[in-house]
């Protein structure tokens, strides 16, 4: 039952840090014009969490 929670959080944490790295692309690339001041904070919380998971998803794995 570990490995399949595992594997449920490493996918998560890949697709988290997919979109965090597509998110960025369309914004450095001026595909999204947003004036929101939080956006960066909110691609590193992002990013944080995509790494929580994958780091959860690898301890789970090979517990």
């Amino acid at each position: 039952m570990t490995i399949v929670i595992g594997l449920i959080f490493l996918g998560l944490g890949v697709f988290q840090l997919w979109m965090t790295w597509r998110s960025t692309r369309h914004i450095v690339s001026g595909k999204v014009r947003t004036t929101n001041g939080f956006m960066p904070l909110g691609l590193w919380f992002s990013f944080l969490i995509g790494g929580l998971f994958i780091l959860a998803g690898l301890i789970s794995l090979f517990s």
